[in-house]
């Protein structure tokens, strides 16, 4: 890996480091290193609209069918009176 001198104390160290590991003075302009990238700032992430999972459309069938069964249960009651 490359190294350059630090310029507070004058040891070699990494090109990658942040700070002088022997004496800690910062090396982000240290002359021989190579360019920081900056980073980018985030980016919002369109959101998209959120779409009902299979839960959902489980629970409404279960649902719809319990409402049927009941009523054909209320219109056999209505036809059939001795089923209560």
């Amino acid at each position: 890996m490359p190294s350059i001198p630090c310029p507070g104390c004058g040891r070699e160290v990494s090109t990658a480091a942040v700070t002088c590991d022997h004496c800690g003075r910062s090396l982000e302009n240290a002359p021989g290193r190579p360019p920081i990238a900056q980073a980018m700032p985030p980016q919002p992430v369109p959101l998209e609209p959120k779409s009902e999972g299979v839960g959902f459309r489980y629970g409404c069938a279960v649902l719809l069918v319990a409402l049927v069964a009941a009523a054909l249960w209320g219109v056999a009651a209505l036809i059939w009176p001795h089923l209560d």
